[in-house]
């Protein structure tokens, strides 16, 4: 599992690339999501384009990188889900919680904000 973290138009965007599975991701993602995302007020977007796979423990992840922004009052949208995961989204009801669109310029517009 590979993570970037990047600010683009005031949004912190994270792209994950590989499978969001146990073990993958350490304690200083959340550190430096925290850190990165009060440089841009918690608005955060993630992309999961590259997504390959995603099991309960990645879903966890979501769901605590969700509740960190919603703490701050930010948000967390994702984008590019793969047809998957956007059904596992809905199998395990989700897809009710969290912001799903298709891509960025949809996420920009969501927050507002032009390129």
């Amino acid at each position: 599992m590979n993570y970037q973290f990047q600010i683009r138009n005031s949004l912190l965007l994270i792209e994950f690339n590989g499978d969001l599975v146990e073990d993958t991701i350490e304690e200083e993602f959340f550190e430096q999501l925290d850190k990165e995302g009060a440089k841009t007020d918690y608005k955060c977007v993630v992309c999961l384009a590259k997504l390959r796979f995603l099991n309960s423990q990645g879903i966890s992840v979501l769901l605590r990188m969700y509740k960190q922004f919603r703490d701050q009052d930010g948000d967390l949208v994702l984008i590019n889900l793969s047809e998957s995961i956007r059904s596992l989204l809905i199998i395990t009801k989700l897809d009710a919680l969290f912001t799903i669109l298709p891509d960025w310029e949809s996420a920009m517009g969501f927050h507002k904000i032009q390129e």
